[in-house]
């Protein structure tokens, strides 16, 4: 058990907003966090039951990057190893709390890969002409992971990079995509960085959209599609430049919840 006296900030309000019981990992990573002074640029929201919620709409988030939360549509299933979605219709979504700058995306799953250009997380409206990203699959075949780069949001000027084969796996990963301000992009499959291969552009825009920031899906929270489906376990957004021990850290901190 975690004393409340122990606890991280970020931790405090996300029990009291939650009733999360298991904070002893999640204290651990915040704690983390905000030694390396990330905690105001960051946004965290873990899926297990006992990590957050447990049941409902409402995914509770930690970190003072935003006060925004994740709603859930079409009541995917919460349980002891994440929120398990289907392929067809479920979907988390909150408001975009994203400017124009460097991110670092973790997201851990399992399951499902789900078929041909279907998201892991995104904000990439295709309708809205803004400038956007999203972590893919590329093929259900081969299964690779690919990341996606738009300077105004349309599939035609859209930069896509795929990974090396069999980069995207069913296994429990935490997947670490990166862009860059103005610059390059990375993929690495929990710290194991991919060899990507360039499909269609690059751009080099800078990111500023403000769709909604989308879990397996695309689109708009009214327009959504893709929907890789599986079971998600943890979400992490870091705004801004991390150095490579603080991204391999936060994965193994990640890992462990």
């Amino acid at each position: 058990m975690t004393f409340a006296s122990a606890l991280d900030p970020a931790i405090i309000a996300l029990r009291n907003a939650s009733g999360a019981p298991d904070l002893a990992g999640l204290n651990t990573l915040a704690s983390y966090i905000r030694g390396q002074g990330l905690i105001s640029q960051a946004r965290g929201f873990p899926m297990k039951t006992a990590q957050n919620a447990g049941s409902g709409s409402t995914v509770y988030g930690y970190g003072d990057l935003t006060a925004n939360n994740m709603t859930l549509v079409n009541s995917p299933t919460w349980s002891a190893s994440g929120i398990a979605m289907n392929t067809t219709t479920q979907f988390g979504h909150m408001a975009d709390f994203l400017d124009a700058e460097t991110i670092t995306v973790f997201v851990r799953r399992s399951g499902t890969l789900g078929a041909v250009g279907t998201p892991m997380v995104s904000q990439l409206d295709f309708t809205g002409n803004q400038r956007s990203w999203a972590i893919t699959a590329s093929s259900s075949s081969t299964s690779v992971i690919s990341v996606r780069r738009s300077p105004d949001g349309s599939s035609a000027l859209q930069e896509l990079y795929n990974g090396d084969a069999s980069s995207l796996v069913t296994a429990d990963t935490t997947y670490v995509a990166q862009w860059s301000n103005g610059g390059g992009r990375n993929v690495w499959t929990n710290k194991t960085e991919r060899t990507l291969t360039l499909v269609s552009g690059p751009q080099t825009s800078r990111l500023n959209a403000t769709a909604a920031i989308m879990l397996n899906a695309f689109g708009t929270v009214a327009v959504p599609s893709g929907f890789m489906g599986g079971t998600y376990l943890h979400l992490l957004i870091v705004r801004g430049t991390i150095t490579t021990p603080q991204r391999e850290t936060i994965t193994d901190l990640i890992n462990a919840l």
